[in-house]
């Protein structure tokens, strides 16, 4: 088992998204705004499966870089 600390850009780019989830207008009626989602096929759901991709590619080649060490 490695851990490589790669977690922090993904909680920085989850938040960032949970931001901007937040304000979009399918988002004001909620409850709790916590409970904010992106719909399928947005140009916001497209971004954070973007982003949700690069974090979890740069985690595993950070990995494979400090294995090979």
């Amino acid at each position: 088992m490695l851990h490589s600390g790669s977690r922090g850009i993904g909680n920085i780019l989850a938040n960032l998204h949970i931001e901007k989830a937040k304000v979009l207008p399918h988002n004001q009626e909620l409850p709790d705004r916590d409970l904010a989602v992106f719909l399928a096929g947005t140009p916001q759901m497209d971004a954070y499966r973007a982003d949700l991709h690069w974090a979890q590619e740069y985690a595993r080649l950070n990995r494979r870089v400090m294995i090979e060490l």
